[in-house]
């Protein structure tokens, strides 16, 4: 996110410049054609950059199972003995309201929402603002909830198969 502002700050400094010109030359100053034309790049500009940050800010991640603990991304990674309780659904309705921007990444989704796990009209889970990576052509899912800081992470793999196995081996380490 970070970088993402300096970005946006660089392209701002150099439409800033590229205005200059139209500023102080009188003939450039004088056409509207020009300053239509000048603002629209620049929407279009920030547009294109916004928009590819967004997705390059929203990479699928794969939850990977260490010897000790479970990573979903660097910074994000959850000691075994902190796994409070892990739950398995399958074929279950799944309704995702998302907290923040989020732009696809083909059928898959990261980031924070509140999520609602349903089966028929029953809803058999609510989670408020969990940690979401899954990936939609996939309709099995895990719910994982950290003991202590009452986080919910609920994920998938690409298969059913390889969800299911994930799923049981983290019940080993669930207490």
């Amino acid at each position: 996110m970070k970088n993402q502002f300096y970005g946006e700050l660089i392209l701002l400094l150099i439409a800033c410049l590229v205005a200059l010109p139209i500023q102080f030359i009188p003939k450039l100053k004088e056409n509207k054609k020009v300053k239509i034309i000048f603002c629209i790049m620049v929407i279009v500009v920030f547009g294109i950059y916004t928009t590819y940050t967004s997705i390059k800010d929203n990479p699928k991640v794969d939850a990977k199972l260490g010897e000790n603990y479970i990573e979903f991304k660097k910074n994000e990674v959850i000691s075994l003995n902190n796994i409070e309780d892990v739950q398995f659904y399958d074929n279950v309705k799944f309704e995702i309201v998302a907290n923040g921007y989020r732009w696809g990444n083909d059928d898959y989704y990261s980031g924070d929402a509140n999520v609602n796990i349903k089966k028929g009209e029953k809803t058999l889970k609510y989670i408020y603002k969990g940690k979401v990576y899954i990936n939609a052509n996939n309709k099995s899912y895990i719910v994982l909830n950290e003991k202590g800081a009452s986080k919910s992470y609920v994920f998938n793999l690409d298969t059913k198969k390889k969800t299911k196995q994930m799923y049981y081996e983290l019940l080993e380490h669930a207490h």
